[in-house]
Order: C-alpha cells, then sequence, then structure tokens
C-alpha cells in the first residue's frame, strides 16, 4: 500500500507483466518488494471498503514508477484477470 496525501492506497494493475515489473523497479530502489497477486476485482473492492483503503486502478502502459528512495512506504498490489 502507498500512502497518498494521508491515506494508504492499494494499486491494482491491468497488466499482470507491469505489475511484475513494478516489483523488480521496487527491489532495484532497496524498497519493501511485494509481489504481484492476481484476485477478482470484487475481492479487491471489498478490500478497500472493509479497511478504508483507496484504489488505484493503474491502466496498462501507464508506466509507473515506485517512490524514490527518501520516501519509506509500503507497496501492496495486484492485478485481476
Amino acid at each position: 500500500m502507498e500512502e497518498q496525501m494521508g491515506r494508504n492506497v492499494l494499486r491494482a494493475w491491468q497488466d499482470k507483466p507491469e505489475a511484475a515489473r513494478y516489483a523488480l523497479m521496487l527491489r532495484a530502489e532497496d524498497l519493501p518488494l511485494g509481489r504481484p497477486t492476481e484476485l477478482p476485482m470484487s475481492q479487491i473492492i471489498e478490500f478497500c471498503k472493509d479497511n478504508g483503503v483507496g484504489l488505484e486502478i493503474v491502466p496498462t502502459g501507464r508506466g509507473l514508477h515506485p517512490p524514490s528512495r527518501n520516501k519509506p512506504q509500503m507497496c501492496l498490489f495486484c492485478c485481476w484477470g
């Protein structure tokens, strides 16, 4: 999960290989390594609602980069099929 403006946000990728690339970028930045997990969108939404977590859908091709080393954050991310 990543904190954005004081709120935890779960990032959900549309593309599993892109989620895996993001995980590798986290490792290269010495940030906590996440592992992409494929879940049904309904389960992702339910988790976010139950835990007061925001949801960011990462569309295919967005090219998202992890936070800088100066901002230690926990990242939880998943993809759906």
